[in-house]
């Protein structure tokens, strides 16, 4: 098995570290015979409902498990009858879970709009979440992709939904730098996609091209052994 072997091990992940988002857009596969191998020893790193991904798998190997099950989660969406095509692309719909209503001053939505692979906070201004003086990383904000292709970030996925039970192409959690995305989590209470969902959403926003190439990815407890 690859990961029994420490150095061949070493070289797939720093050959593979930065090339997700590439995948993404480009369809790019790095599956071969030992794919399903590698996917169930990286699974088995992890306990169930235990702590954030990134608590048990390093950086290098969440890309390279999101890399390997991308790859599954594209051939699997050709023979899907429940997608949503975008663009002729399919994508996964994600489900509202949750339908307490959010409302109050504590939610809102911020006016970005999406332009040349970036988020823009203005005509002539990059959207950079408000710089957190303890660690220098953007706050974190939510995000929304609704079914026309629109992305929207604020406070309170379904909140940003309009609070309607709609479904979503994509509901988490990102940091923005110089309007890029940097972080994103599969993290809402709301709309709770699995790990597919999210990386269908994942696709769209490569789409988009607004994802940095060094993307860092997480999940919450829920959503870690949840396909």
């Amino acid at each position: 098995m690859i990961m029994g072997n420490t150095e061949e091990f070493e070289r797939l992940l720093k050959l593979t570290e930065y090339q997700l988002v590439e995948c993404l857009q480009s369809g790019k596969s790095i599956a071969n015979e030992q794919s399903g191998t590698i996917i169930s020893q990286l699974m088995a790193k992890i306990p169930e409902r235990r702590g954030k991904l990134s608590t048990h798998l390093s950086r290098p190997e969440i890309n390279l498990l999101y890399q390997l099950l991308q790859a599954q989660d594209s051939t699997q969406l050709k023979t899907e009858a429940d997608v949503l095509l975008h663009q002729q692309i399919p994508y996964r719909l994600i489900k509202l879970k949750n339908t307490e209503i959010q409302s109050g001053d504590k939610y809102f939505r911020l006016p970005i709009q999406v332009k040349s692979g970036c988020i823009w906070e203005s005509q002539d201004r990059l959207y950079t979440g408000k710089i957190r003086t303890s660690s220098g990383l953007p706050q974190k904000i939510s995000f929304i992709i609704t079914v026309e292709g629109e992305l929207r970030l604020g406070a309170g996925h379904y909140f940003l939904a309009d609070n309607q039970a709609t479904a979503l192409l994509g509901a988490g959690v990102i940091r923005v730098k110089n309007g890029k995305i940097i972080t994103i989590i599969n993290d809402s209470n709301h709309f709770r996609p699995t790990r597919l969902e999210f990386i269908s959403s994942l696709r769209f926003l490569a789409n988009l091209q607004v994802l940095h190439p060094k993307l860092h990815i997480d999940e919450t407890p829920f959503t870690v052994h949840k396909s």
